[in-house]
Protein backbone atom coordinates (compact mmCIF):
# COMPACT_ATOMS: atom_id res chain seq x y z
CA UNK A 1 0.00 0.00 0.00
CA UNK A 2 3.01 2.27 -0.19
CA UNK A 3 2.33 5.24 -2.40
CA UNK A 4 -1.40 5.27 -1.67
CA UNK A 5 -2.10 8.26 0.57
CA UNK A 6 -4.14 7.51 3.68
CA UNK A 7 -7.18 9.63 4.46
CA UNK A 8 -7.30 11.56 7.75
CA UNK A 9 -9.95 9.11 8.98
CA UNK A 10 -7.63 6.16 8.32
CA UNK A 11 -4.75 7.90 10.08
CA UNK A 12 -7.03 8.62 13.05
CA UNK A 13 -8.11 4.96 13.07
CA UNK A 14 -4.47 3.82 13.22
CA UNK A 15 -3.69 6.25 16.05
CA UNK A 16 -6.73 5.35 18.14
CA UNK A 17 -6.04 1.64 17.77
CA UNK A 18 -2.42 2.19 18.83
CA UNK A 19 -3.44 4.42 21.74
CA UNK A 20 -5.95 1.77 22.85
CA UNK A 21 -3.13 -0.74 23.19
CA UNK A 22 -3.07 -2.64 19.90
CA UNK A 23 0.42 -3.41 18.68
CA UNK A 24 1.54 -2.25 15.26
CA UNK A 25 1.55 -5.82 13.97
CA UNK A 26 -2.05 -6.35 15.10
CA UNK A 27 -3.10 -3.07 13.47
CA UNK A 28 -1.45 -4.27 10.27
CA UNK A 29 -3.40 -7.52 10.34
CA UNK A 30 -6.72 -5.83 11.16
CA UNK A 31 -6.52 -2.91 8.72
CA UNK A 32 -4.26 -4.16 5.93
CA UNK A 33 -2.08 -1.04 6.00
CA UNK A 34 1.65 -1.53 5.58
CA UNK A 35 3.82 -1.56 8.66
CA UNK A 36 5.70 1.36 7.14
CA UNK A 37 2.51 3.46 7.06
CA UNK A 38 1.58 2.47 10.60
CA UNK A 39 5.08 3.30 11.87
CA UNK A 40 4.92 6.65 10.12
CA UNK A 41 1.82 7.74 12.01
CA UNK A 42 2.57 6.21 15.41
CA UNK A 43 6.31 6.57 15.92
CA UNK A 44 6.02 9.86 17.86
CA UNK A 45 3.21 8.59 20.10
CA UNK A 46 3.76 7.36 23.62
CA UNK A 47 3.82 3.63 24.11
CA UNK A 48 0.28 2.83 25.22
CA UNK A 49 -0.29 1.79 28.79
CA UNK A 50 -2.59 -1.14 29.20
CA UNK A 51 -5.13 -0.17 31.82
CA UNK A 52 -6.76 -3.02 33.71
CA UNK A 53 -10.53 -3.17 34.16
CA UNK A 54 -10.22 -2.37 37.84
CA UNK A 55 -8.22 0.77 37.12
CA UNK A 56 -10.64 1.76 34.36
CA UNK A 57 -13.55 1.42 36.78
CA UNK A 58 -11.66 3.67 39.21
CA UNK A 59 -11.00 6.23 36.44
CA UNK A 60 -14.71 6.29 35.54
CA UNK A 61 -15.76 6.57 39.19
CA UNK A 62 -13.41 9.52 39.77
CA UNK A 63 -14.53 11.15 36.52
CA UNK A 64 -18.17 10.93 37.59
CA UNK A 65 -17.25 12.76 40.80
CA UNK A 66 -16.31 15.68 38.57
CA UNK A 67 -12.52 15.43 38.73
CA UNK A 68 -10.51 16.62 35.75
CA UNK A 69 -8.47 14.21 33.62
CA UNK A 70 -5.28 15.68 35.08
CA UNK A 71 -6.44 15.16 38.68
CA UNK A 72 -7.46 11.57 37.93
CA UNK A 73 -4.17 10.88 36.13
CA UNK A 74 -2.26 11.94 39.25
CA UNK A 75 -4.31 9.52 41.36
CA UNK A 76 -4.10 6.46 39.14
CA UNK A 77 -0.57 7.07 37.84
CA UNK A 78 -1.29 7.06 34.11
CA UNK A 79 -0.75 9.82 31.59
CA UNK A 80 -3.54 12.39 31.01
CA UNK A 81 -4.18 11.22 27.46
CA UNK A 82 -4.47 7.59 28.60
CA UNK A 83 -6.90 8.56 31.34
CA UNK A 84 -8.94 10.62 28.87
CA UNK A 85 -9.05 7.63 26.52
CA UNK A 86 -10.30 5.22 29.18
CA UNK A 87 -12.68 7.77 30.75
CA UNK A 88 -15.26 6.85 28.09
CA UNK A 89 -16.08 10.41 27.12
CA UNK A 90 -16.96 11.57 30.63
CA UNK A 91 -14.17 14.13 30.68
CA UNK A 92 -14.79 17.40 28.91
CA UNK A 93 -12.81 17.56 25.70
CA UNK A 94 -10.27 20.34 25.46
CA UNK A 95 -11.76 23.23 23.55
CA UNK A 96 -9.66 24.59 20.72
CA UNK A 97 -8.30 28.02 21.60
CA UNK A 98 -10.55 29.91 19.22
CA UNK A 99 -11.82 33.42 19.79
CA UNK A 100 -15.28 32.94 21.25
CA UNK A 101 -16.73 36.41 20.71
CA UNK A 102 -20.05 35.65 22.42
CA UNK A 103 -18.26 34.56 25.59
CA UNK A 104 -16.12 37.71 25.61
CA UNK A 105 -19.15 39.96 25.02
CA UNK A 106 -20.94 38.19 27.89
CA UNK A 107 -17.97 38.96 30.18
CA UNK A 108 -17.78 42.62 29.10
CA UNK A 109 -21.52 43.02 29.63
CA UNK A 110 -21.43 41.36 33.07
CA UNK A 111 -18.59 43.64 34.15
CA UNK A 112 -20.38 46.78 32.96
CA UNK A 113 -23.78 45.89 34.45
CA UNK A 114 -22.65 44.62 37.85
CA UNK A 115 -24.29 45.81 41.07
CA UNK A 116 -22.59 48.58 43.02
CA UNK A 117 -21.61 46.30 45.90
CA UNK A 118 -20.40 43.48 43.62
CA UNK A 119 -16.64 43.02 43.22
CA UNK A 120 -14.99 41.82 40.02
CA UNK A 121 -14.16 38.63 41.94
CA UNK A 122 -17.88 38.00 42.52
CA UNK A 123 -18.62 38.51 38.83
CA UNK A 124 -15.76 36.18 37.89
CA UNK A 125 -17.07 33.44 40.19
CA UNK A 126 -20.57 33.84 38.77
CA UNK A 127 -19.23 33.39 35.23
CA UNK A 128 -17.10 30.39 36.19
CA UNK A 129 -13.74 32.11 35.93
CA UNK A 130 -10.86 31.80 38.36
CA UNK A 131 -10.70 35.32 39.76
CA UNK A 132 -11.18 39.02 39.08
CA UNK A 133 -7.81 39.39 37.39
CA UNK A 134 -8.71 36.76 34.80
CA UNK A 135 -12.05 38.51 34.32
CA UNK A 136 -10.44 41.90 33.75
CA UNK A 137 -7.90 40.49 31.28
CA UNK A 138 -10.65 38.72 29.34
CA UNK A 139 -12.84 41.86 29.42
CA UNK A 140 -9.94 43.90 28.00
CA UNK A 141 -9.48 41.36 25.19
CA UNK A 142 -13.26 41.25 24.70
CA UNK A 143 -13.53 45.02 24.25
CA UNK A 144 -10.78 44.88 21.62
CA UNK A 145 -12.56 42.02 19.82
CA UNK A 146 -15.92 43.83 19.91
CA UNK A 147 -14.33 47.00 18.57
CA UNK A 148 -12.70 44.92 15.82
CA UNK A 149 -16.05 43.27 15.01
CA UNK A 150 -17.82 46.65 14.78
CA UNK A 151 -15.16 48.13 12.48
Amino acid sequence: MRGVPLTPAQIDDIRTRYAAGQSRAVIRRKTGFSLWAIEKFTHRMRKPHIVTNRVQERIIALAKQGLSARAVSKQVGFHDATVRLYGEGIFKQRRPAGRNVSRYSEIVEALETRATNETSNDVARRLGLKNGNTLRVMAHRGRALLAEARA
